[in-house]
């Protein structure tokens, strides 16, 4: 067997270990995920994701009340929200962007839950996106890196959970409830 020699004492296994696994993540993040940029008829620049990988996200997401996004429309399709209507409307329309159609490359990060701003919701949960050439393609038009003044990072809405729909309850389980 061979013997190792250490010229400053034996390594700190865990230090090693987190150091490999920090260089490791950061060569990972080679931004393999790739959608194109779309105008909504709601006024909003969004890239599209696929429903899928939403769905499988969805379906992992341990938490009570939380349901699938859905459109006012009641339709639901995953995407990456990435122009506001009245950012669209500060560029001077859909027109002028002219991207729309093009691929933008990202990469997935932590899920995580929001408090929604406009949506009619309790909590959000998305999952994080870094995307350098999202950021550029904003900074192009004038506008911060990300969303509400850089202060929201790019996401994808995994789950919502309604408002109240946790809250304190006389109603049981398995009772008769009259709504007259």
């Amino acid at each position: 067997m061979m013997s190792l020699i250490y010229p400053h004492g034996k390594p700190d296994l865990t230090k090693l270990a987190y150091s490999v696994a920090q260089n490791v993540v950061k060569e990972s993040a080679e931004y393999h995920l790739a959608g194109r940029l779309y105008i909504a008829n709601d006024g909003w620049g969004y890239i599209s994701v696929p429903n899928a990988l939403v769905r499988g996200a969805f379906d992992a997401l341990d938490e009570q009340g939380a349901e699938l996004p859905r459109t006012t429309n009641g339709k639901f399709n995953a995407s990456i929200p990435v122009f506001s209507p009245a950012e669209v409307g500060k560029i001077g329309g859909p027109d002028k962007i002219t991207e729309r159609g093009h691929s933008f490359k990202y990469t997935l990060g932590k899920v995580k839950h929001m408090a929604p701003r406009n949506l009619d919701a309790g909590r959000i949960w998305v999952i994080e996106v870094k995307s350098p050439s999202l950021r550029n393609l904003r900074k192009s038009y004038g506008l911060t890196p990300t969303l509400r003044n850089d202060s929201q990072p790019f996401h994808i809405v995994i789950g919502i959970r309604r408002k109240w729909i946790l809250r304190d309850s006389t109603i049981r389980k398995g009772e008769k409830v009259s709504f007259s």
